[in-house]
């Protein structure tokens, strides 16, 4: 009471090893937190969670601490998100410092990506937004081996409606013996009036082994648009093309 500091944290289970009975919950401006132990003070509005998870909007974080250092601000070590609700989710981004601000975007630095436990990639940081509803979302990918290009990751990408009138998709197929493909579609309308999709794709394929003399890469490139729209508001008469 004295420095207004609320401390709540579980009781160790005694039947299973590193088990907490009855993890504190911790809510806060609709969002709602998990952990081993949580700190809280209630003059500074700043929190502290050790081992903790929470859930915002579509995607969740984990980490060894998060740390509540401003009202819209969470400071997480050692820490993973992901858009996949599963205990051991297919895929995740990890970071041991990341800057998460709610309904806004994450910032981690540097940054991995996992596939089933096994890491693809590392970017020296990340910028993804952490918005609500369907304005943002990571695509699940798949993973496989194909005889002829190998281990390969497909679908790895994203999808961002970024207003009521357009969206943006990109999609890349990522394969171990040097085959890669990205396709990439926007879509616009304006209700009633208008609307359509520009579609790119590029496929780079390679020809026999690295080793090989007569060893070659080929590129294939694909565009589409198509477009429709009424000549005028009050007519019934449209127009579509396709390119």
């Amino acid at each position: 009471m004295d420095n207004a500091t609320l401390i709540a944290l579980g009781v160790k289970d005694t039947v299973k090893a590193d088990s907490v009975i009855g993890k504190p919950i911790m809510r806060d401006g609709g969002e709602e937190y998990k952990g081993d132990q949580v700190k809280y003070n209630f003059h500074t509005r700043k929190g502290k969670i050790s081992i903790g998870n929470t859930q915002m909007d579509n995607g969740y974080y984990v980490g060894d601490q998060i740390k509540k250092v401003d009202p819209d601000v969470l400071c997480v070590s050692d820490g993973i998100y992901t858009t996949c609700d599963l205990k051991d989710p297919h895929f995740y981004f990890a970071s041991p410092k990341m800057k998460v601000y709610v309904r806004d975007k994450v910032v981690a630095e540097p940054i991995f990506l996992y596939v089933a436990d096994v890491p693809v990639f590392a970017l020296p940081f990340g910028v993804f937004p952490a918005h609500g509803g369907r304005s943002f979302r990571f695509n699940r990918p798949a993973y496989g081996d194909d005889n002829r290009f190998g281990w390969y990751l497909s679908h790895l990408g994203y999808y961002w409606a970024a207003s009521d009138y357009w969206d943006i998709g990109s999609m890349f197929d990522i394969y171990s013996r040097g085959r890669w493909q990205n396709q990439t579609t926007i879509r616009y309308a304006l209700r009633y009036n208008f609307g359509g999709s520009i579609t790119a794709r590029i496929t780079s394929s390679p020809e026999g082994e690295p080793s090989d003399p007569n060893y070659s890469k080929t590129r294939d490139y694909y565009f589409n648009i198509t477009h429709g729209q009424k000549i005028s508001p009050s007519s019934d008469l449209k127009v579509n093309f396709t390119l």
